[in-house]
């Protein structure tokens, strides 16, 4: 009775041996570089029998390596995307699912030996033969990797490069709607090529220093950036750092840690620039003038607020309070419109012009869910700020005069009306989770307490 083995041809004469023979489907041939898996199994049945488990299992393996090489490729996936570390990474992968647990040492046992001589003899028949010396020459740089990592032990792992931790950052803190999404990784991506600017050759994460980061953060100070957004763009570079030495427990450390900007380049800096009364209010007759009647209430609402144009053009119906003693806006996050940080959720009292603006902006919204219709998508907020900036400069072409210095001269308003730190950082979003309920009580009490804030801020009196 025969061998009874899937792909198994026994012996036709007394010194016939065993062999593995296996057709390649023909999809798979451009991957696996031939028709058909062939390996010997020995000349006795003991000894095939032996030998048949780990060469059938290699076989499996290398197929189904070769069909996830077909799928990336009808998903257009290129290996050239890959840094040398994931591609090093892949690679273990692979000669770990044909079989060998640890490619990146030498093999454990004989049969472990075998089993690596059988897959690494297998890639080099893909290859033609030196005709000098009858070694493989094989070309692809990955087989290479394979096969010396199947003969003895794997290269040393490559170190890990900017691309690497933009990769793990990438996936690790990246959120939000699509459009929110692809927004932040595009300023990722500019993070990098900026760091590609500074830096001839970018070293290694492993051999990043402290003037390494020096030469970026001078980079960004020397092509005109503000003090404000170079701090940005430094903290999350130190964030795609920090992430991936978290992630993957690296022993390096983040050279952008208490990294700071020069003296000089902190004191030339403003941190803001409200817009001049006199100013503002030209530009408000312009506004209530010509522009539509809904860009005549966003206007008044961030003036009157200190909101952010997002926070405004985000706001449902039931957003908006104007009835009972306390009227006020809820800026929270929803489906259609996301907060820039935890604390920007809050309450925000509603008083003089912004309270009369509420409600003509209910009354404009009718029966819709969203009181700034037109403004319901992911470019509605800068869309928004366009057409105010128009308008904005119409009157001042000061590059400091913007949509946002209205919020900076709602700060100003209430440091001037002796505003307590926390009820000031309450009513602009920046007071932390938590310190609102310790500080003022129930969420009434809070309300009340920035209602009287704001009413003496805009000369209004104590309600």
């Amino acid at each position: 009775m025969g061998l009874v083995l899937q792909y198994v041809q026994e012996p036709k004469g007394v010194r016939g041996i065993y062999r593995y023979r296996r057709r390649v489907p023909a999809e798979l041939k451009p991957f696996i570089g031939k028709s058909e898996l062939v390996a010997s199994l020995g000349q006795s049945k003991p000894e095939a029998l032996k030998r048949y488990p780990a060469t059938h299992a290699a076989f499996e393996r290398e197929l189904e390596i070769a069909s996830k090489a077909l799928a990336r490729e009808k998903r257009k996936q290129s290996p050239n995307d890959r840094t040398r570390l994931v591609r090093y990474g892949e690679l273990m992968d692979e000669i770990r699912a044909l079989g060998i647990d640890s490619p990146e040492t030498a093999a454990q046992d004989e049969d472990e030996a075998f089993q690596r001589e059988i897959i690494a003899e297998s890639i080099a028949a893909r290859y033609p033969e030196d005709p000098e010396t009858g070694y493989p020459l094989i070309t692809n740089p990955d087989d290479v990797l394979k096969v010396q990592a199947l003969m003895g032990a794997a290269p040393a792992k490559p170190a890990p490069t900017l691309e690497d931790a933009k990769r793990v950052y990438v996936a690790e803190k990246l959120d939000g709607t699509d459009f929110e999404f692809r927004k932040k990784l595009r300023r990722v991506e500019r993070i990098i090529e900026a760091v590609n600017a500074a830096l001839d050759p970018v070293p290694t994460l492993d051999r990043w220093t402290r003037e390494t980061a020096k030469k970026v953060r001078d980079h960004y100070i020397a092509a005109g950036l503000k003090p404000a957004s170079v701090k940005r763009e430094l903290n999350t570079l130190k964030g795609m750092i920090t992430c991936y030495i978290t992630e993957k427990e690296a022993s390096f450390t983040n050279p952008f840690s208490k990294l700071e900007l020069p003296k000089s380049v902190e004191a030339a800096s403003e941190s803001r620039y409200p817009i001049p009364d006199v100013i503002k209010d030209k530009i408000t007759a312009i506004i209530l003038s010509k522009a539509k009647k809904d860009v005549q209430l966003l206007w008044r609402l961030v003036d009157g607020t200190g909101t952010r144009i997002a926070e405004i053009t985000g706001l449902r119906v039931q957003d908006i309070v104007v009835e009972g003693e306390l009227p006020h806006l809820k800026i929270v996050a929803h489906p259609e419109r996301r907060l820039k940080t935890e604390s920007s959720t809050r309450d925000v009292p509603l008083v003089g012009d912004a309270l009369a603006a509420a409600r003509e902006a209910l009354t404009m919204a009718g029966n819709g869910p969203y009181v700034f219709a037109r403004y319901i998508k992911p470019t509605g907020p800068t869309t928004a700020s366009a057409v105010l900036m128009k308008r904005i400069r119409e009157v001042t072409t000061e590059p400091k005069h913007t949509v946002h210095s209205l919020r900076h001269g709602m700060a100003d308003r209430l440091s001037l009306a002796e505003a307590s730190a926390i009820d000031k950082n309450a009513i602009m979003g920046h007071l932390n989770p938590g310190t609102g309920e310790h500080h003022y009580g129930g969420r009434h009490a809070k309300l009340k307490v920035l209602t009287r804030v704001m009413n003496k801020a805009f000369g209004l009196g104590a309600e």
